[in-house]
This record gives C-alpha cells, sequence and structure tokens, in this order.
C-alpha cells in the first residue's frame, strides 16, 4: 500500500517538499524518513507516494491507544532524535515537528518524520520584516525562538510545545 500526498495549491510546494527528501536520500536506513516512491509535479494536481502506515500519526495513536509504553517511547524518542539530528547534519531544519507530522508503527516501534514541506536550509532566511513563518507556532525549534514569527496555517493553538 501507499500514501499519496496531493498539493491542489501549486507544483513548487511539491519540488520544495521532493528536494528535502532528496538532501535526505544518503540517511541511514534506521533513520525515521519514509522514501518517495513516485511523485509527478505536471500532473493536474501534482502529488508524491509513499509507503502506507496503517496506525497513523503519533497524535491517532495517543488519542485512541493512550499514551506510549516506556519502551515505545524510548524507541520513540531516540528514532525522532536521529531523525532530527541527520536533517541538521545536511543543514535543514523541519520547522513543524509536532504529533500530526510523526506517523508510528507500533507492531515494529518504527517513528517516521512527514510533511517536510515547511523544512528550511539553516540558517533560516528571515522576511523583509525580519521575522519567520510557521506552520504551527507552538512547535517551532529552539533554534529560532528568539526570532519572530507570523503564521502561515490554520492552527492558531498553542499546546505545550513539550508534548512531542
Amino acid at each position: 500500500l501507499v500514501a499519496v500526498k496531493l498539493f491542489k495549491d501549486s507544483a513548487s510546494e511539491l519540488a520544495r517538499e521532493l528536494r528535502v527528501y532528496d538532501a535526505l536520500l544518503g540517511a541511514p536506513e534506521d533513520r525515521p524518513f519514509l522514501q518517495v516512491l513516485d511523485s509527478d509535479r505536471h500532473h493536474a494536481i501534482p502529488w508524491l507516494a509513499t509507503r502506507y502506515i496503517a496506525s497513523g500519526s503519533v497524535s491517532r495513536c495517543v488519542r485512541e491507544g493512550g499514551p506510549l509504553p516506556d519502551v515505545d517511547f524510548d524507541a520513540f524518542s531516540l528514532q525522532l532524535g536521529a531523525g532530527l539530528c541527520h536533517m541538521h547534519s545536511v543543514g535543514l531544519l523541519h520547522l513543524d515537528v509536532k504529533p500530526s507530522n510523526i506517523l508510528w508503527q507500533p507492531s515494529d516501534r518504527r517513528a517516521y518524520i512527514i510533511d517536510m514541506g515547511a523544512a528550511e536550509k539553516f540558517p533560516v532566511a528571515l522576511d523583509r520584516s525580519g521575522s519567520i513563518a510557521y506552520y504551527t507556532p507552538a512547535y517551532r525549534p529552539p533554534e529560532l525562538w528568539q526570532v519572530p514569527l507570523r503564521t502561515l496555517g490554520a492552527d492558531q493553538s498553542c499546546p505545550d510545545a513539550r508534548a512531542v
């Protein structure tokens, strides 16, 4: 099975996300990234396909099953940390790491960081106002806590940033 992400607004969003996935191609297999199986920038609605993870996001898993058991949380935390370290090692910040952007497969205790569309090269370029745009302000990376922000997405809530 595959998961297909549609880019209804523009092919440039797909191109941006594919550049991030391309930068992660050399990641060791134990890193929490899904491989892009196929994509089409020229389709009427651009898309990309990855492996399908039936259990869904960490947010969904916790909502439906309660907190992760300690052994799962340990595996999840180590994988998430290793993945973010790898992203940083290739000069990228995700900028939207949150429970709904991390898939969790409990059967083999595997985490996968998804939604690379907000990722930026580090150091992140500020806009003309000296700020940076975030999709979910409560989950902005600590490297940028001192930078003024403006929001892009619909999620304006401010849950505890330590929830991840």
